[in-house]
């Protein structure tokens, strides 16, 4: 194989590199690193839940990436951002009404009341963890509300009773460490190929989760929750 057959001229000054053969090629195997399997090198992932499992078991049969620890936090923006584009495009539709209910006293979870886009009347509930809550005692000379709008913009938690989310979306959700109720079975039928990342519900009120900063900021200073881990050593 020539070198001219390896690097094909896409634009003027630029490069790209037929992968397939380097790997397969002796001469430039000192460029490839031999402790990846050379699978990996053409894996597609459709989801954030493949790529976590594809690198538990990369670091299974690689013992020098034991040190290599992965960041786990998934922010509201990480969310939308991994979500499926007809599921984020629905959830802009003016029929879904996020209604911000209050603060759950004893966990401290931003609960929303979200109107069905197709049924009239019915209604689901969004549950949204602020995950950094649990430190509140190390913020104690903060503003408060500047506390809740630094958790807002944090790691956090969500669920939705919707079918959608229960059967399509909680398993990744809770194996990827931003869903709030444990799920072990994996959805075969219902989303095979784990797309996207949460219902559209969730989607509507991670949007708006922001925008209700002052109604959250007032309710979280006012519950149990709040008041219990500010006053804890």
């Amino acid at each position: 194989m020539k070198l001219k057959n390896l690097f094909h001229q896409d634009t003027p000054n630029s490069f790209s590199v037929d992968i397939s053969e380097l790997l397969d090629n002796a001469k430039y195997s000192f460029l490839v690193d031999k402790s990846i399997k050379k699978e990996y090198y053409f894996n597609d992932y459709n989801s954030l839940y493949q790529v976590q499992e594809a690198y538990k078991h990369f670091s299974i049969n690689n013992k020098e990436t034991e040190d290599i620890v992965p960041i786990n936090e998934i922010t509201a923006r990480d969310i939308r951002k991994g979500a499926d584009r007809a599921r984020l495009l629905r959830s802009r539709d003016r029929r879904i009404i996020c209604n911000f209910v209050g603060v759950t006293p004893a966990r401290g979870w931003i609960k929303f009341s979200v109107t069905s886009q197709y049924v009239p009347g019915k209604r689901y509930t969004v549950y949204i963890k602020l995950k950094e809550a649990k430190s509140m005692k190390y913020f104690k000379e903060f503003k408060k509300d500047d506390i809740i709008k630094l958790f807002l913009t944090g790691d956090l938690q969500v669920f939705c009773s919707c079918n959608d989310f229960r059967y399509r979306m909680k398993y990744q959700a809770w194996n990827m460490g931003y869903g709030l109720f444990k799920e072990l079975r994996y959805p075969h039928i219902a989303n095979p190929k784990l797309e996207g990342t949460v219902c559209k519900h969730c989607l509507a009120c991670l949007a708006i989760l922001n925008m209700n900063g002052s109604r959250i900021s007032k309710a979280m200073k006012s519950s149990k929750f709040f008041k219990k881990k500010m006053e804890e050593d």
